[in-house]
């Protein structure tokens, strides 16, 4: 079960930016969409993983497990430092970035 105060905190954190975060359990993975208001830059979110080690921490549980979409990702796009689940729940950095080559 999450802890929706910190949830909530990180949720203000980026709705003052004009973001706005969904959160959904399935299992032990937690997926998280992020969307813009109409106008927001897209582009200007901190990387996937730092929101992951935010999450991590204010939700006390494995970046590993935690999906994120944005705003800019299309359907089928791949991110080969994105979601964990695209290379398996152990993959490191580095295994993303020799798969990414």
């Amino acid at each position: 079960m999450l802890d929706t105060d910190a949830l909530a905190q990180v949720r203000r954190t980026l709705e003052a930016d004009g973001f706005h975060l969904d959160a959904r359990e399935d299992g032990d993975r937690l997926h998280i969409t992020v969307t813009a208001d109409p106008g927001t830059c897209g582009d200007c979110l901190v990387p996937k993983g730092v929101l992951r080690q935010i999450l991590r921490r204010a939700l006390g549980i494995p970046a590993e497990s935690i999906d994120v979409t944005y705003p800019n990702d299309s359907v089928g796009s791949y991110d080969p430092l994105g979601p964990s689940d695209a290379l398996g729940p152990g993959a490191t950095r580095a295994t993303r970035e020799e798969t990414a080559k």
